[in-house]
């Protein structure tokens, strides 16, 4: 705030009459008293710098007293004892003091290293006339000396709390964006488990209607195959076997004898029909020799009937190195597999890995047929994704995984792989490589 001071000139007593010279004095002590109330430094300077009049602040701000501060330097003022050849305060007022030829007022701010304050300085030029021959020039100039050291200390203050403040805020603002983000993911991953379970639930209930179909279907032709090669023989054989009988009876014991044999050939035939029956519905080999063999007896045999399509061999595991728990759905899963090679594929060589990596079973089947589009099989509904479906099921029941590869025209393989370590059992602990 810039407070203008007035300069006063004290006539004599011989121009005025006594009661105007008291009142111009009462005047005058009335301003003292008033301008000794302010906290700020207040007073006059003249041309020279030289303080004409102060008020009662400076004794209270540590500066001397009254009497003793007019016609000191307003430099030497405010710093008294002052041992810097060039101080700041003293730079600054020599450029203030040229500025009001100038200007009305001049003023600056002094963060002060002498006096540690922050000192807010105006000079407030009060004009006059020297004579009617020459120009008005200013004669003194009103100062105001503020100490601004609580209100800068207290806007720093602010600045900090604001500056504090607005790093919560920011910070505040990031963790709710983040969490917002992290809810957005949250909803998304919902979305999509949602649509997940979705679609598990119409493949289950796919692959149980696939499954109830297949299980009719192999109890149908099991019942076909029993009526028309085993009942049928046995009805030859109990029939031959009644002619022997009638034969003996009558005498005629070589032709008897000769029907008996004709029997027994029959009898073994329909074991041979009752043994192929019950390797389709589970091979022996499965439970005599292994999981590992089965698989080689399975592919040899299905080369005898698919003599155009070459097998590769790439087995690097034994029968022990396969736990009894999925050993089951690794033979019907290649079983299955070959199956599809020799009715869709149109391949002329298909490739058969086992191994075992990182603690996993790996099973991989690749032919080099025409392939297809697998978007466009799993989402049909014919024998091909029911076939894809139940593999897959099948593998993953087992508490495995199984992923298709397969373009038009790229040849197909499948990717089968269970992790040992859950299906260990003590005597497959120990798993070892060919």
């Amino acid at each position: 705030m810039v407070r203008r001071m007035l300069a006063w000139t004290l006539p004599s007593a011989s121009s005025v009459d006594t009661g105007v010279f008291a009142a111009i004095v009462e005047a005058k002590h009335e301003w003292e008293g008033a301008a000794d109330v302010f906290p700020d430094l207040i007073g006059l300077v003249n041309r020279s710098s030289r303080v004409v009049r102060v008020n009662r602040a400076i004794e209270r701000w540590s500066l001397g007293r009254v009497q003793d501060a007019v016609g000191r330097n307003l430099h030497q003022m405010l710093h008294p004892g002052c041992g810097l050849p060039r101080c700041d305060l003293d730079r600054l007022l020599d450029s203030a003091f040229r500025k009001l030829g100038f200007e009305p007022t001049a003023a600056f701010e002094l963060a002060d290293a002498v006096s540690r304050k922050d000192l807010v300085i105006v000079l407030n030029v009060t004009a006059q006339a020297l004579d009617a021959a020459r120009s008005t020039e200013w004669v003194n100039a009103a100062f105001v000396v503020s100490n601004v050291t609580a209100a800068r200390r207290a806007e720093h203050e602010l600045k900090s709390l604001n500056r504090v403040l607005e790093e919560r805020v920011a910070d505040r603002t990031q963790r709710l964006t983040e969490i917002n983000r992290a809810l957005l993911l949250e909803v998304a991953r919902r979305r999509a488990a949602e649509e997940s379970l979705r679609d598990s639930k119409a493949e289950l209930e796919a692959l149980s209607h696939r499954l109830v179909t297949a299980q009719e279907e192999e109890r149908k032709r099991i019942s076909q195959d029993l009526h028309d090669s085993v009942s049928q023989e046995m009805s030859a054989v109990k029939y031959s076997l009644e002619r022997a009988a009638l034969l003996i009876q009558r005498g005629y014991t070589p032709e008897a004898t000769q029907v008996i044999k004709t029997a027994v050939v029959r009898a073994q035939e329909v074991i041979d029909e009752v043994r192929a029956i019950a390797m389709n519905l589970r091979p022996c080999a499965l439970d005599h020799l292994g999981v590992v063999s089965a698989i080689r007896s399975l592919y040899r045999r299905w080369n005898c009937v698919y003599g155009s399509i070459a097998v590769v061999e790439d087995i690097k595991v034994t029968d022990h190195d396969i736990p009894t728990t999925i050993a089951t759905h690794l033979y019907r899963a290649v079983q299955e597999i070959l199956s599809n090679v020799a009715r869709h594929a149109q391949a002329q060589q298909v490739l058969i890995s086992l191994r075992i990596e990182s603690g996993n079973l790996i099973v991989s089947i690749q032919d080099d047929g025409v392939g297809f589009q697998l978007d466009a099989c799993e989402r049909s509904n014919g024998q091909s994704s029911l076939g894809l479906l139940g593999l897959r099921g099948r593998t993953e029941h087992s508490g495995g995984a199984c992923k298709v590869t397969t373009a038009p025209g790229k040849g197909t393989t499948v990717r089968l792989q269970w992790p040992l370590k859950a299906h260990a059992a003590p005597q497959n602990a120990r798993l070892r490589l060919n």
